[in-house]
């Protein structure tokens, strides 16, 4: 069972835990965003049969780096949110932070445009001091 979600385009971490069992006496459970979500479902499977219920709140310190994180148009929202969750904290928001190619490039020509600028300012400035 994950501990988040994919809504639209934003990872949600899933902070609640409903237990209960089945009409054939199952034990199941399953994970829910908050503490309403977890009564409504409830009332659901009351109305399905379902009975000995027993809801908690879930750790999801390993997990809450993930909350409110958007994910970029893809077919499949989820795969993306398990391959982030996959690689880890670290190394998504150094991949978030990472320079792409084209900002890479931009930045080299700043800056040799910024150092062609400075010689032009030393060339002038070598002139009128003369």
């Amino acid at each position: 069972m994950k501990p988040y979600r994919v809504q639209g385009t934003k990872i949600e971490v899933l902070r609640w835990r409903l237990d209960y069992r089945t009409p054939k006496g199952e034990e199941e459970s399953l994970l829910e965003l908050d503490k309403e979500s977890a009564v409504f479902q409830q009332n659901i499977l009351t109305a399905e049969g379902c009975t000995d219920f027993a809801s908690t709140g879930v750790d999801t310190s390993d997990v809450e780096w993930l909350d409110g994180i958007e994910i970029e148009e893809t077919r499949n929202p989820m795969a993306e949110a398990d391959r982030i969750y996959a690689m880890g904290e670290q190394a998504y928001v150094a991949q978030k932070n990472a320079l792409t190619v084209e900002q890479q490039l931009m930045l080299t020509q700043l800056r040799q445009q910024q150092t062609i600028d400075a010689l032009i300012m030393a060339q002038l400035g070598g002139i009128e001091n003369v």
